[in-house]
């Protein structure tokens, strides 16, 4: 229990961080395209939650970057990011481009959802998911 890592998506990537803010124990910090990336308004709402005083190593693991009307929609709680500021600890964002939100989940990397989207084929999200295997950096 002195080596914890924690693991969230969507709304669980945004627990996550407020875990870690609170619980020294946790060691590391896994978003699949956590909320704590585009809902920085609710993030903040968290007091204890201070970016600047987490020290957790945080990997994000983000979607497809979002469209300009996406981007407009979401202007306010984009802004000032927690992720940003979170300047004493190791951030690192990788970002897969073939991915939808809804890719990170369980059902959809099993292949056993709806069609894929126009957008994006289920081969390229599928090589999205296996292309971190073995021997590769």
């Amino acid at each position: 229990m002195t080596r914890v890592a924690v693991a969230g998506f969507s709304w669980g990537g945004l627990s996550n961080v407020l875990a870690a803010a609170k619980d020294e124990r946790i060691k590391a910090l896994v978003c699949m395209d956590g909320a704590v990336r585009y809902f920085n308004s609710i993030v903040t709402q968290a007091k204890y939650a201070v970016p600047e005083k987490l020290r957790t190593p945080l990997l994000f693991l983000a979607q497809t970057p979002a469209s300009m009307e996406e981007n407009i929609r979401y202007k306010e709680d984009m802004s000032g990011s927690f992720m940003s500021r979170m300047s004493n600890a190791d951030v690192y964002l990788l970002t897969m481009y073939p991915m939808e939100h809804m890719s990170t989940s369980g059902p959809h990397i099993s292949g056993s959802t709806t069609p894929p989207s126009t957008r994006n084929t289920r081969l390229r999200k599928y090589r999205s998911h296996t292309a971190w295997g073995p021997g590769m950096s």
